[in-house]
């Protein structure tokens, strides 16, 4: 069973605040205490003040009372500025210290834990719920505190005063406490369907403007629109539920407070006639009174704004204490990456009933440049991810330099690889810090010979500003064929051991795809290359061919070897030659 210790320790406020800043906690509640003490300490003056003008008193002992009242003043506003400094300021730097998290968090993932989570709910996480989290440690403490104190400080003022006053007015208040407790729960509940219901509208957002070329060509921004009208209601649904019981708790404290000053009224004001109670003292009631409402109504505040912070913190940590499934660092290293070899090579994506890959066997030496073709589905993105250390893979069956990958340092083997994806993805930054992205502090001329070795430097140089143009989002202002020797020219100048190419080519044409590939051929002894293409042009001149089918390496060779095999790769290559044919076909007759 755990400890209260233990329990304590698992708590927003601990977690968030004390563990890191006890020592700004601890000062921010010492000034809090220090203004609550003057708020309290100021109605009794103004009973002193009120009872001397109803009893006549020198003008020399109002002074004291009205100089003192401007004293207290004074140092109540030097404790406010204090407090603030030290509570709120702190909150800020909690939201600083969870997002650095955050962010470190996400960018360990692997690709699975992103399958896991649209980009929506983790954007989601990152604004709404972190900022819930810091109006949880920043107002939600300064409240709940102030309500702390006034229900520990006033009620023993207002017996002092007059016990069987306060017996009667307080009566009504005794309810609240049950009241708060049972609207504490509904409010959690219903935060979380609002959250939910938030990520996924945010989701639908960030698809929507991902896509929209799409939605555009296909006339279907109206569908579009449908589709964020149902979820935008489902999302209003969730709030409107979420805001009953946030919405009964002012009416229903600041009534139960507007019931004892009726009462105080009624006895109170019947004391005074009959002698037996000041006017001083009724007035400081009433101020006490009023005081109460403040506490009674932050209460239910304070606690919502912890309820919601305590369920915000709990999607935070979802992907804080995510596991990446593969380490992020840590592990030995080799001299080498190369060669690379792989054993019964298997994955399975999460959810899915059938291999990726299976029984994968493959070895490929420094200098040599492999080629990976087979129909689409085959395993040939998958093969080259695992291969990157994007997936994860067992124990014993992929070893880069003699070393188990599962052994290797993640970091120092992937500055060993260069990666060009089949989707290119650039940055709203200029070319050139585009292409140095791998590389920081990289020189222009390094830039432009990896731009010469992608087949894009000359297409750079023609464009407004050059290599310093800068991007529009992920270089929509580009066409696909530049987006991708662009991604390519990045991998190219981190010169990497072993180079990666997943059909990165596609959007270029056959002769300048050739052109590439034969610049990186000449280029082997430096470097390793894998790729993976649908154009069987380009793969003549390949030391190896890996065709792929159903998740295996099913036939391998150099290609005059694979075409008189007369297997899968010769059909492929027949129905290949087939379609350049007819392309040829076509372009000749549209010329005629």
């Amino acid at each position: 069973m755990r400890s209260l210790r233990d329990r304590f320790h698992e708590t927003l406020l601990y977690r968030v605040l004390l563990a890191r800043y006890g020592r700004n906690f601890a000062l921010g509640v010492l000034a809090l205490l220090w203004v609550d003490a003057i708020e309290v300490a100021l109605p009794l003056l103004i009973r002193e003040a009120v009872d001397g003008l109803v009893a006549g008193a020198a003008a020399a002992r109002l002074g004291w009372i009205a100089a003192a009242y401007l004293a207290l003043i004074l140092l109540q506003a030097g404790g406010r500025y204090a407090w603030r400094m030290q509570l709120a300021g702190t909150s800020f730097r909690c939201d600083f210290r969870l997002r650095q998290g955050f962010v470190a968090s996400l960018v360990r993932q692997g690709p699975d834990f992103y399958q896991r989570h649209p980009t929506g709910d983790l954007m989601s996480r990152a604004t709404n719920d972190l900022s819930a989290v810091r109006f949880a440690v920043g107002p939600g403490v300064v409240i709940g505190m102030d309500a702390i104190v006034y229900f520990l400080v006033l009620p023993p003022i207002l017996l002092w005063l007059s016990p069987s006053l306060t017996a009667v007015v307080v009566a009504p208040m005794v309810a609240v406490p049950f009241f708060v407790h049972r609207m504490r729960h509904l409010i959690a509940v219903r935060f979380r369907a609002v959250q939910a219901a938030f990520s996924a509208l945010s989701g639908k957002v960030q698809e929507s403007l991902a896509g929209i070329r799409v939605v555009k060509g296909f006339e279907l921004a109206p569908a579009e629109v449908a589709r964020f009208d149902a979820l935008g209601r489902t999302y209003v649904a969730a709030n409107v539920r979420h805001a009953v019981p946030n919405a009964l708790f002012s009416p229903v404290l600041e009534l139960t407070t507007f019931v004892s000053l009726f009462l105080l009224l009624l006895v109170g004001g019947g004391r005074v006639i009959a002698g037996s109670l000041t006017v001083g003292t009724v007035v400081a009631f009433q101020r006490y009174l009023s005081k109460l409402t403040w506490p009674m109504t932050a209460v239910g505040w304070s606690l919502s704004l912890f309820q919601r912070g305590a369920t915000s913190l709990a999607r935070v940590d979802e992907v804080v204490e995510a596991e990446p499934s593969i380490p992020a660092e840590g592990g030995e290293t080799a001299a080498s990456a190369l060669p690379v070899v792989a054993r019964g090579l298997g994955f399975t994506y999460p959810g899915a009933t059938r291999p990726a890959l299976e029984a994968v066997e493959l070895r490929v030496e420094p200098g040599e440049m492999v080629a990976i073709v087979g129909p689409v589905g085959g395993g040939k993105s998958t093969l080259l991810a695992c291969l990157a250390r994007l997936h994860p893979v067992a124990p014993g069956q992929l070893a880069f330099g003699g070393l188990d990958a599962t052994r290797w340092d993640p970091r120092a083997l992937r500055r060993r690889l260069g990666v060009v994806p089949q989707e290119p993805f650039l940055f709203s930054r200029s070319i050139a810090e585009n292409i140095a992205y791998g590389r920081p502090g990289a020189d222009r001329a390094a830039v432009e010979r990896a731009a010469e070795a992608a087949a894009v430097a000359e297409e750079i140089r023609r464009l407004p500003g050059g290599f310093d143009a800068r991007l529009g989002e992920r270089g929509v202002n580009l066409s696909g064929g530049q987006r991708q020797r662009i991604t390519l020219a990045r991998a190219l100048l981190r010169e990497p051991e072993l180079l990666l190419l997943d059909d990165c080519l596609s959007a270029v044409d056959v002769e300048t795809e050739r052109r590439i590939l034969e610049t990186l051929r000449h280029q082997r002894r430096d470097r390793t290359l894998i790729f993976a293409t649908h154009r069987l042009q380009a793969v003549v001149e390949a030391d190896q061919i890996w065709v792929m089918r159903a998740g295996r390496i099913v036939e391998r060779g150099r290609h005059e070897a694979l075409l008189a095999a007369g297997g899968v790769y010769t059909r492929l290559w027949r129905r290949s030659e087939a379609e350049a044919a007819a392309g040829d076909g076509r372009r000749e007759a549209a010329r005629g």
